[in-house]
């Protein structure tokens, strides 16, 4: 095989790496600020509703939460005026980095009071297996942001 062979393999399989699925709706960006401004909302009146298995300690995590929301609404907001793939692949690993972040804080605050061991458990395995998520989510549009600027640089 001829090295010009090998650099047309190498742009195909690169192409397959990066492919991007369908661009967003426009409709799926609103639907995902409004919802980000309910949780907003819900979350930052927890508190004052004195729920029996919420403890003081939820407090303790509603910077990293308020912060993260606030990030996916602007994120949002920002797909809806300029949508390039590269951005949005920078944009979502912020939010899924935040994301880790905010699951992580919900790990080690652990602000709930269950009597039941096996719920406690149950919790903090979903939130360990929801910080796995974010970590590969986030290295996964890390490599496609890098792959992007690779396919813009080589070929």
């Amino acid at each position: 095989m001829d090295e010009n062979q090998d650099h047309l393999n190498a742009h195909k399989s690169l192409k397959f790496l990066i492919k991007e699925r369908e661009e967003p709706k426009k409709s799926s960006y609103i639907i995902a600020v409004i919802v980000n401004l309910i949780l907003l909302y819900i979350f930052n009146s927890i508190p004052p509703w004195n729920i029996s298995f919420i403890t003081g300690t939820f407090r303790d995590v509603l910077l990293i939460f308020n912060l993260s929301v606030i990030v996916t609404i602007t994120g949002n907001i920002l797909f809806l005026i300029y949508s390039q793939s590269w951005f949005r692949n920078v944009m979502q690993a912020i939010m899924h980095f935040l994301g880790f972040f905010v699951t992580y804080t919900f790990y080690v605050v652990f602000p709930f009071n269950f009597s039941q061991e096996y719920v406690v458990f149950s919790l903090k395995f979903a939130l360990i297996v929801i910080m796995i998520v974010m970590v590969v989510l986030t290295i996964v549009e890390v490599l496609k942001f890098i792959l992007k600027i690779l396919e813009h640089f080589l070929y």
